[in-house]
């Protein structure tokens, strides 16, 4: 995917501050040197650093140390288990709720909570072209609690977190059992 260097100015969001900062030569290098690269971090270890020569050396190891946690956040997220012949509960079935995750760009769970999501369409019968709303679901969508992501209506607050709360009056959840 080179090929869409040809094409400028290009931008690259700061996964840590959530800024765009122009993608050039010094970027492209680091991206090339690191799995994990934020600029707005980049600056405060530069920053650090010039500080550092004037004083002790003791802000290049913590910068250091968490430059290793970070990649190795990277490292156990890449190692998650995917699938278990035996049908036991795999790392991946225990990692919890998309709001702890700590995804950019997911809304907040708090912001969730303000967000109606009683009126989103569901389809549940394949033959039938009728929709019912999220709250039709008898009592069981009242008594839900989002912050409980076993929930169904958990489940629907993490989708509409990470598609966006104004997608809602264009989504449509298709519910059917598994053929």
């Amino acid at each position: 995917m080179r090929y869409k260097l040809d094409y400028s100015p290009q931008s690259i969001l700061d996964p840590e501050s959530l800024c765009w900062d122009p993608l050039d030569s010094t970027v492209l290098r680091l991206l090339d040197q690191k799995r994990f690269v934020s600029l707005s971090m980049e600056r405060r270890t530069a920053a650090g650093s010039d500080s550092g020569k004037q004083g002790s050396g003791g802000d290049d190891a913590k910068e250091e140390t968490k430059r290793k946690s970070i990649d190795d956040l990277y490292r156990d997220n890449l190692s998650v288990e995917i699938s278990n012949e035996d049908g036991e509960e795999t790392q991946e079935d225990q990692t919890g709720s998309l709001f702890t995750s700590g995804m950019p760009g997911i809304s907040s769970l708090s912001d969730m909570k303000q967000v109606d999501l009683g009126h989103i369409a569901l389809k549940i019968y394949p033959e039938d072209s009728t929709l019912f709303k999220t709250s039709d679901l008898d009592t069981s969508w009242d008594t839900e609690n989002m912050e409980d992501w076993t929930d169904f209506r958990s489940s629907v607050a993490e989708l509409v977190a990470a598609i966006g709360p104004d997608a809602i009056e264009f989504l449509c959840i298709y519910v059917t059992r598994g053929s």
